[in-house]
């Protein structure tokens, strides 16, 4: 829950405080950081890999990148396919990436491209991954998170199984 201020002007050309709303998906005036103008979101101080905010397979908004600052969730998940999409920023003024890690900080998949959204789509063993999400050159913004799990096996066999040991390696022959 989070309390706005709304300002308009007043007669003699100055704002004045016309009234206020509640609202449950907005961050409060008190988030504010008046050095930057930039907006602390409800998981903040996530700024490393071991101060990770924990989460869930869930869709999360209203989440913000500060300049130099990045973002780290922690998310305990069953084996499976693990996809993880961050969107919502204006691209023509803020790239922000997108990176999925090991839960010892070995990187496992990024996404860095320059548009309005970035995702990883992956096959993670059973316990802790660590999603890191950071702007380039000091960009900053906000950015919605969706993190979605299938449990279970996500990868199938190829064309050249059973290929699984060295003795039964598949002969692979040039042009």
């Amino acid at each position: 829950k989070h309390n706005f201020l709304m300002f308009g002007e007043a007669f003699d050309g100055r704002a004045d405080l016309v009234g206020s709303f509640t609202t449950h998906d907005l961050p409060s005036a008190e988030q504010m950081q008046a050095e930057n103008g930039c907006v602390d979101d409800g998981f903040e101080d996530n700024d490393s890999r071991t101060a990770a905010a924990t989460i869930a397979a869930d869709i999360y908004t209203d989440l913000w990148i500060c300049p130099g600052d990045q973002d780290f969730y922690s998310v305990s998940l069953g084996a499976g396919s693990l996809d993880v999409t961050i969107d919502g920023w204006d691209a023509g003024a803020t790239d922000i990436d997108l990176q999925v890690l090991r839960a010892d900080g070995t990187p496992l998949r990024s996404s860095a491209g320059i548009g309005p959204s970035e995702n990883v789509a992956l096959c993670v063993a059973a316990g802790a991954t660590v999603i890191r999400v950071y702007g380039i050159a000091g960009d900053s913004g906000p950015y919605s998170l969706l993190v979605d799990h299938t449990p279970g096996s996500c990868c199938t066999d190829d064309a050249l199984e059973d290929n699984d040991t060295f003795g039964a390696a598949t002969p692979i022959y040039g042009p």
